[in-house]
């Protein structure tokens, strides 16, 4: 009762703590999800980096292409201890490998990406 009273004179509702506790909740899960992206060493390099590093090596373990412009390469965990990756491949939270992706280049288009890479047989 004194509850009631006490709204119907400030005119404003009370708080509702379970609704805050969670958003704060699902915002702090988000950012700890998101924290190893957000330090994960992804480099940039050249069409000629990543066939003369990379793709001759074997290393690549998948290519992703995001909005037809971008590549994502993912780069085998057998190569840890490769000069060339492992600063890449090193978690930055924790021990074990970072999942990717490793290096980002721009491919142009989409076919001249595949001419060049044999339609992805290589």
């Amino acid at each position: 009762m004194a509850n009631k009273s006490l709204q119907q004179k400030s005119g404003f509702p009370r708080p509702n703590w379970g609704g805050i506790f969670l958003v704060f909740f699902i915002l702090g899960a988000i950012v700890i999800i998101s924290l190893p992206s957000l330090f994960s060493p992804t480099s940039e390099i050249t069409w000629q980096d990543f066939e003369r590093n990379m793709l001759q090596k074997k290393a690549v373990e998948k290519v992703v292409v995001i909005n037809k412009e971008i590549a994502h390469v993912y780069i085998k965990e057998e190569f840890i201890n490769d000069s060339t990756f492992n600063k890449v491949l090193e978690s930055p939270i924790g021990n074990g490998v970072d999942p990717g992706p490793h290096y980002i280049f721009n491919i142009g288009s989409v076919e001249s990406f595949e001419r060049k890479t044999g339609g992805g047989t290589k």
